[in-house]
């Protein structure tokens, strides 16, 4: 278990309540509408997710009005539907990269005789590394960047979790931070967006590496591993280790630019080269056509590789990987494809030899056993992992 910053209650009873949920990724926008319950799981009543304007030629402007465009579709089409009438609503909102920038802050006081911690001091040790984080990040997310999310994974003293210290007496304490920013300007017009259909309720927004790191601790009880979030157009890795979520890398290669290499290699749109993969993956493709197909995939491949170890090396530095477990999430019709890319992987500088890496694809149907869904609903994953994590806090 580990303690939040603020309190995360989010109801004011221990009543069934509506989870209205956006995801906002790099290529497209999902959303949900979900029935939670203290003592049941988290239960999808409707999903949608809607593809944002692919760009054969990135523009980070067009991007923009491209997710805010498509976010309103999203909530126009949830706000059609007909709810139970449950008289609480919660608003969530999940970012994927590039919206947001996070650092785990590990902070370390060491003291000659022991100390009584009090919950001032604590305070005090979290404004100034929130305050010095957010001057760290301020030139690359502007002068109006935003704090996210402030919230402590992990607190020792004299070397031992606790989730109370204030109180107790040490003469070591360690705390580790996690905080995530987002520039002012995204975070009001995603705001302003919801709230053009959904009016005056409160929108609660997160990271979705941060969320997906407390569901894949509380489904597998690992404390060691490895979780990529592949989207459109990036692969986010997260390392965690001793239950903490130390750091996030992303590198701009996901789903599009593979499509993007079928595409350039072959002279095809890109609505046809999502056939050409499918195609070729079932080797339906014809001996000409598919020869090319395939030399794009293996040129892909290795250009995605190398940026995974590339991340991963910087990520540990001088450490070695404590876990070989990797969880991934990617669009069901891509997944099998980074999985055998992430298993071709050299190890060598990663673990001891002979370890290679375990992948878990967390899909609908593995996500089925922690979240319900009605009959005939769109079982989305990530909009599973939100509802799990939203669903901790009823």
């Amino acid at each position: 278990m580990f303690a939040f910053l603020f309190t995360m209650s989010i109801f004011s009873t221990k009543k069934p309540a509506i989870a209205i949920i956006f995801d906002i990724g790099n290529s497209s926008v999902g959303g949900a509408a979900v029935l939670l319950h203290p003592k049941n799981k988290p239960k999808l009543l409707y999903t949608v997710r809607k593809d944002m304007a692919f760009q054969e030629k990135f523009d980070f402007e067009r991007f923009v009005s491209s997710v805010l465009e498509t976010l309103e579709k999203v909530a126009s089409d949830i706000s059609s539907v007909k709810l139970p009438p449950y008289s609480e609503k919660v608003f969530s909102c999940f970012l994927s990269s590039p919206w947001y920038v996070s650092q785990t802050r590990i902070v370390k006081k060491n003291f000659e005789s022991p100390v009584k911690i009090s919950s001032r001091m604590i305070e005090e040790i979290q404004r100034k590394e929130i305050s010095d984080f957010k001057a760290l990040e301020i030139k690359e997310m502007g002068e109006d960047a935003i704090i996210l999310e402030t919230k402590t994974i992990q607190t020792k003293l004299n070397g031992y979790e606790t989730n109370d210290p204030a109180g107790k007496e040490a003469t070591d304490l360690q705390m580790a931070m996690y905080i995530s920013i987002s520039p002012q300007k995204i975070i009001n017009s995603l705001t302003e967006k919801i709230k053009n259909v959904f009016h005056s309720h409160t929108i609660h927004f997160n990271s979705f590496p941060f969320s997906s790191f407390v569901a894949i601790r509380d489904m597998f009880h690992e404390k060691n591993f490895l979780f990529m979030d592949i989207s459109g157009e990036a692969t986010d890795i997260s390392l965690v280790r001793d239950n903490i979520l130390r750091e996030t890398a992303a590198f701009p290669l996901g789903k599009n630019f593979l499509l993007r290499k079928i595409s350039g290699d072959t002279g095809s749109t890109f609505q046809e080269s999502a056939s050409q993969f499918r195609m070729a993956r079932n080797e339906e493709l014809e001996e000409n056509s598919g020869d090319k197909v395939k030399k794009a995939l293996e040129t892909a491949g290795q250009e995605w590789v190398k940026g995974f170890q590339n991340n991963l090396s910087s990520l540990l530095g001088q450490k070695e990987l404590l876990s070989h477990d990797v969880f991934i999430t990617s669009d069901d019709d891509v997944s099998k494809w980074f999985v055998e890319n992430l298993q071709s992987v050299e190890t060598d500088q990663f673990f001891a030899a002979g370890k290679n890496f375990t992948v878990r694809h967390l899909n609908s149907i593995f996500l089925s056993s922690f979240c319900d869904s009605e009959t005939a609903v769109e079982r989305d994953p990530f909009l599973m992992i939100e509802s799990i994590f939203v669903n901790r806090f009823v």
